[in-house]
């Protein structure tokens, strides 16, 4: 029914928010209360008129009961009514959204578990007033602002409960959502440990991005929970702790005996995950009489039908049990403490069975046991086994096995052929493959380097590893195509990116360090992981309050988010700056935070009730810094402007402005007893002021580099600068002294502070490493950082399609993209650049900064060779098809060619009349091509007798038999040359503007061209006839891309936009509008089937080649991305990020970080 526009009693229907099978819901305005409110109609015609009378009888009364159904976790009924016949519930409106939206993101297991504990909570709650759900799915957890999880829909469980000792599903309408049913719903039992599965599914797809059993239809998914063993969780996860693989499988034990006793043990072992305390999780053992103590059936049925799906069993006799008893709050306690002690039965008072402490391996292989059996345990001991209801019903299962076996027949011979196995992929799954994989060592034993946000201690690798084949089986993801392209999803971040903030707790046990993938919670003595706020976007500043639960934090999206640190979960967002929010401050009592922003403003906020209390504005620049006073009484700013500004509080008028600086004042801050504050300028001085008198009290002048943050130690007597120059200083402030300078970063020092003790000093970069300066002991602590650089190295794919390289000014690196996991490393002393690879990618060159080249050995980590005899940079490197020759090319005006392997130089070639752009070896290895600029031409050089052969004085493209030459004549004409008669073959004209790029495509058989008049052209090269024309704008692009058949190619331009063209089909598809800002780079599948783009809006973009529909948008990184590569199999897609850059008189770093994508 439309109701949109329409009053209920003193609710105003706005819209229709969704429907589902049994209710309708619908966002109201309730005109008593002035609030939005959700109002859920249950549907008259998705009952028979026999089960509708039943629940209008019934639905005043328990409409009543559910309204008193109170706790913080359930979303309360809040007011019922009817319309037009139909009982309607009214619920509060959660705006924010629902599990279900976010369920595809990744979940670490304890995050997961962390949205699961309050849950289990209310389900212990509803438990207690005798009310299963069942119906636990992510569509029934909203989500709070806040991030607190509340569990919906007990309305409809309760009123579509039993109804006068017969079930409405006993006449053919069922509760539940297939993929989260517990097997017993599906013979119509329902037990207080049914909502545990349900939660065990979800917790299971959290974490591993699967559900543990799909099909196409419910029946299909009833036959599978019924017939096949739980896919275990670290299958799809494999680093994941035996003991919560344990808690799920345990969860979902198709036996409801062996799952957990009750839902209030279950939240106090979830609240054990959620807080990583993993060695305190118990073991549990069930005798055979505890699901008559644990559980309580509701119903039994005869047939269930779901989405008109029906599935028939025998009906039988109509039991009732028992509501366990709960157990006793202190036994729970009592028990964790004996950790491994055997619960004796005379402490086993509730007769809930032994509790005991088991290996998790052997419950696991008991498990699986379980799930062999195929059965679900009933309650009582008169009950069957659901295995001899099956044998009893044996035709009907025959009858539906017989259907299943037909629809496989039916796909094969409609997708299978032979030679697709992408397409068998993309119906069934991922498939297994074997490929390298082992990190190893020779003299030392293996070490693996995983760059996670842990910032441990670098290690030392020496002597050089060695990168060995191996038998390891990988489970692959599943090949990307448009059918499942909106499924693909960040997998995993390979790096930590650059620090732009840092802050410790007050009680200095811990420090916060933000950085452009999110914020690490840091033990500050180990320096291990204690917490990680994965934001997904870059964070620019962070501030720890008072109380030390509550951290603020600032996103490169102009908002501000306070989070609870103890619990991980984000309280509230304040929006209302419309730039970079540069620093935070919280007032002394922790009520009030200021922040500065490049938007020339000052706001300040009041914590609690997330509300704008005031926009201070006078600075006529941006405002880097902010500091309250320690009485709270006063607040400092520091801006663009070259100006200090000090404000009161009350009313936060300005008491007096500071004018001496000279340059962009980076850092204020008072010292701790509040006499007096300090101001860091880039021109390198810190100025210090008495509060009362306002005057200049200290001038420390630091010659040796911009200041870029500064900081009191707590007994105010020292003060340390970090510099853009990566310098860090500390000073005595009473004699004006240096008493410490160090320099351990190779990038600006963004932030730097004490520990709340003083004996510490921390110090972040933009190099992505953090360092903890111990001051008592002169140590250094330097963690490993991201070592990613933006914008830096070279990234590929090795051809097994899982491992790919980076290698960049100073390492040479494999990465696992499953894992994540380096396989192989190899510092390098010298900074060079990455040229080529060699043709099986067994090594490198690498062009050092001393002129020479280095052959690197990929499969013994070994130098072959290193190539000196260049006396200026090289620019450019040749390999030929056989890897017999190197050639290069340097700004010393020569052309070299070498041996790769004994780097013995057999020819130099001098090149005094041309700036070499390009050199190429012939297809038999025997001819050199060497292109230059000023003057335009081709020298041909045979490398076997050292002679040259022939020069053309223009420059052109070769086709790739080296056997023909095209080059523009008269700006707007191609001529064909034959390169060995050096004859003219064909004239091509056509171009009413200028040839701005061409390319020989089919093997050399084609050209095509493309001209400044906006038309596209194809070439016969075989007798210089015109194949086809296409139109369409194409200037200001950035580049061309061609598919790997060249049926396809693409052009993108600084405007975000791309233009695609189908050659065999001649048509170009219409203009993409991509992306919101310049696009820096487009990727054709190996498939030929999808368009990836990507930009410098930090997005990646999936698009349909057949349709041009967008198929997946992908979020993560932080800053503008510089590249996008596919696996060779087109499973995987790895993205890296832009260089860093100056805007808006400040670096833009590149996130540091590599994103893996794809489908699990």
């Amino acid at each position: 029914m439309d109701l949109s526009g329409k009053t209920i009693d003193r609710y105003q229907i706005l819209e229709q928010l969704g429907q589902g099978g049994m209710a309708t819901v619908f966002l109201a305005f309730d005109t008593r209360l002035e609030c939005n409110v959700a109002l859920k109609i249950i549907r008259k015609d998705a009952f028979p008129p026999v089960i509708l009378e039943k629940i209008l009888k019934r639905f005043e009364r328990e409409a009543k009961s559910m309204a008193r159904l109170n706790h913080p976790n359930i979303v309360r009924v809040i007011d019922y009514g009817y319309i037009e016949g139909s009982p309607f519930l009214v619920m509060p409106y959660i705006p924010s959204g629902t599990l279900k939206e976010k369920i595809n993101h990744y979940f670490s297991y304890s995050s997961a578990a962390k949205i699961l504990v309050p849950i289990s909570r209310a389900l212990a709650y509803a438990h207690d007033q005798k009310i299963i759900h069942r119906d636990i799915k992510p569509s029934n957890i909203l989500i709070t602002q806040s991030g607190e999880p509340l569990l919906s829909d007990f309305g409809i469980a309760k009123i579509l409960e039993e109804v006068d000792g017969n079930t409405l599903t006993s006449t053919g309408m069922g509760l539940g959502t297939p993929e989260y049913m517990a097997p017993e719903q599906w013979h119509g039992k329902t037990y207080g440990n049914t909502d545990q599965y349900a939660l065990g599914v979800m917790f299971f797809e959290m974490i591993t991005e699967h559900k543990p059993y799909t099909a196409a239809t419910p029946p299909e998914v009833m036959l599978k929970q019924a017939t096949e063993p739980l896919p275990r969780p670290r299958l799809f996860k494999p680093d994941l702790p035996e003991k919560v693989e344990y808690m799920i499988m345990k969860m979902m034990d198709k036996n409801a005996d062996c799952r957990y006793p009750n839902m209030q043990i279950l939240s106090v072992e979830l609240e054990k995950i959620a807080r990583d305390s993993l060695d305190q999780i118990i073991i549990f053992e069930a005798n055979e009489s505890t699901i008559n103590n644990s559980n309580f059936e509701l119903s039994d049925i005869e047939t269930i039908t779901i989405e008109n799906e029906s599935v028939t069993f025998v009906k039988e006799k109509n039991k009732k049990s028992e509501i366990l008893n709960e157990m006793d709050k202190e036994k729970i306690h009592s028990q964790e403490k004996i950790g491994k002690e055997i619960l004796k039965p005379e402490d086993n008072q509730n007769g809930h069975g032994l509790i005991k402490i088991h290996d998790p391996d052997r419950h696991i292989d008991q498990f699986n046991e379980n799930q062999k059996e195929g059965s679900v345990k009933s309650a009582g001991n008169n009950e069957e086994k659901v295995g001899t209801r099956i044998n009893s019903n044996w035709w009907k299962w025959f009858l539906a096995i017989v259907l299943i076996f037909g629809a496989l027949i039916f796909i094969y011979f409609n997708f299978f052929q032979p030679d697709d196995y992408q397409r068998i992929i993309s119906l069934f799954g991922p498939a297994e493959t074997q490929i390298m994989g082992t990190h190893t060592e020779t003299a030392s034993p293996t070490k693996t380097i995983t760059l996670t946000p842990t910032l441990e201690s670098t290690p030392t690798i020496e002597p050089s590893p060695t990168f060995t084949p191996t038998s390891i089986v990988y489970k692959l993801p599943y090949i990307i195509s448009p059918e499942n392209a909106a499924q693909v999803t960040l997998i995993r971040n390979i790096g930590n990116g650059q620090i732009n903030d840092l802050d410790f707790s007050p009680d200095g046990k811990q420090i916060a360090i933000a950085s452009a993938s999110g914020v690490a919670i840091l033990d500050s003595n180990t320096l291990e992981m204690v917490n990680n706020i994965n934001t997904g976007v870059w964070v620019e500043s962070i501030k720890n309050a008072p109380n030390g639960e509550t951290l603020a934090i600032s996103l490169n999206d102009f908002t501000i988010q306070i989070w609870n640190i103890n619990t991980g979960q984000l309280i509230t967002t304040l929006k209302g700056h419309t730039n970079s929010v540069t620093s935070l401050s919280f007032s002394p009592d922790g009520s009030i935070l200021a922040s500065s922003s490049s938007d020339k403003t000052i706001m300040i906020w009041n914590v609690e009730s997330a509300r704008l209390i005031k926009k201070v504005t006078g600075h006529s620049g941006e405002v880097f810094s902010v500091d309250f006073s320690p009485d709270g009484t006063q607040l400092i700013s520091g801006s663009s402007d070259k100006t200090i500004r000090l404000w009161e509080t009350e009313k936060f008028t300005v008491l007096n402005t500071f004018t001496e600086s000279k340059s962009y004042v980076d850092s204020v801050k008072f010292s701790p007893n509040g006499k007096y504050f300090a101001a860091g300028s880039r021109n390198g001085e810190i100025r210090i002021y008495e509060l009362e008198t306002g005057n200049q009290m200290k001038y420390l002048d630091q010659k040796s580099g911009s200041i870029s943050s500064i900081c009191f130690s707590p007994d105010g007597k020292l003060i340390a600068s970090g510099k853009w120059n990566a310098i860090v200083e500390v000073w005595n402030i009473e004699n004006e002294e240096v008493i410490l300078t160090t320099q351990n970063h190779t990038q600006t020092v963004s932030d730097i502070t004490f520990s709340p003790d003083g004996s510490k000093l921390a110090v972040g970069s933009f190099d992505t490493h953090f360092s903890l300066i111990d001051l008592q002991e002169d140590k250094l602590k330097l963690s490993s950082g991201s070592e990613i650089y933006p914008g830096g190295g070279y990234l590929r794919f090795a051809k097994d399609g899982i491992c790919f390289y980076l290698i960049d000014w100073n390492s040479i690196r494999v990465f696992n993209a499953l894992t994540g996991d380096i396989v192989y490393r190899k510092e390098t002393i010298d900074n060079g650049s990455l040229l080529t690879f060699s043709n099986d990618d067994t090594f490198i060159m690498r062009g050092k900064t001393d002129n020479s080249l280095e052959v690197f050995n990929l499969s013994n980590g070994e130098v072959n060779s290193n190539l000196i005899g260049h006396t200026d940079k090289i620019n450019f490197v040749a390999l030929s098809h056989n890897d017999q020759y190197i050639a290069t090319s340097s700004s010393d005006k020569t052309v070299k060619i070498w041996l790769p392997m004994d780097g013995a130089l057999i020819q130099s070639i001098d090149m005094q009349d041309g700036y070499v752009i390009k050199i190429e070896f012939h297809n038999d290895d025997n001819l050199l091509f060497i292109h230059t600029n000023y003057p335009s031409s081709i020298q041909i050089w045979n490398i076997t007798s050292g002679n040259f052969e022939k020069s053309y004085n223009y420059a052109g493209k070769v086709s790739p038999d080296r056997s023909m030459m095209a080059t523009v004549v008269d700006k707007r004409n191609i001529q064909l040359i034959d390169i060995k008669t050096r004859e003219n073959l064909f004239k091509l004209t056509g171009h009413l503007g200028n040839v701005l790029d061409m390319k020989f495509i089919s093997n050399g058989e084609k050209l095509i061209s493309l001209g400044k008049d906006n038309t596209i052209r194809i070439w016969n090269t075989k007798d210089g006839k015109l194949i086809k024309t296409f139109g369409g704008t194409i200037t200001n692009f950035n580049n061309v891309i061609f598919s790997s058949s060249e049926r396809y190619f693409a052009i993108f331009a600084d405007d975000g936009t791309v233009k695609f063209w189908d050659i065999e089909k001649g048509y170009n598809t219409q203009v993409i509008r991509a992306h919101s800002s310049k696009v820096n780079g487009v990727l054709i599948s190996p498939d030929e089937k999808l368009l990836v783009t990507w930009s410098d809006d930090r997005t990646i973009k999936i698009w349909d080649i057949s349709n041009n529909k967008l198929l997946n948008t992908l979020k993560g990184h932080a800053s503008g991305i510089a590249g996008v590569i596919f696996s060779p199999n087109g499973r995987i897609l790895v993205s890296w990020p832009g260089r860093n850059y100056w805007e808006n008189n400040r670096w833009i770093g590149g996130d540091g970080t590599i994103r893996i994508w794809y489908i699990r």
